[in-house]
């Protein structure tokens, strides 16, 4: 999912647990985060013009970061379909705020994006193990 300056979030969407292949033991969640960020800053004086330029004016373009975290969900029941092709919609969302003092003029372009995964933990069961 990607998310701009313009755009201030979405949804991952997850398959839930189906019960019919057997007994969830385990969830882990997987979610990987890049943000791309380009910044302009002016000085503004009294004789200055705002092109973010020369002596007074600064851009950095291209500025990146990355990470990834993992979590093991202990409430497995949260993930259990109760019907054929269920999923789970989780919110994702992006807050940017910035701040600048003095006569200055600043721009900021952010371009986010994220992966999710979830990875189910499960003892198969089969039939035959249902019968008595």
């Amino acid at each position: 999912m990607t998310i701009s300056s313009s755009s201030s979030g979405g949804n991952h969407t997850l398959p839930l647990f189906d019960p019919g292949l057997g007994n969830l033991v385990g969830i882990d969640l997987a979610v990987e985060l890049e943000v791309l960020q380009n910044f302009s800053l002016e000085n503004e004086g009294p004789k200055s013009r705002t092109d973010f330029a020369g002596s007074s004016g600064k851009k950095i373009e291209g500025a990146k970061s990355r990470g990834t975290a993992m979590e093991k969900y202990l409430e497995l029941s949260d993930f259990v379909a109760s019907s054929q092709n269920e999923t789970l919609s989780l919110p994702v969302s992006m807050d940017i705020n910035s701040a600048v003092r003095g006569n200055a003029a600043f721009m900021l372009s952010t371009i986010a994006e994220s992966k999710m995964c979830v990875i189910y933990t499960y003892e198969h069961t089969s039939q035959n193990d249902l019968k008595l």
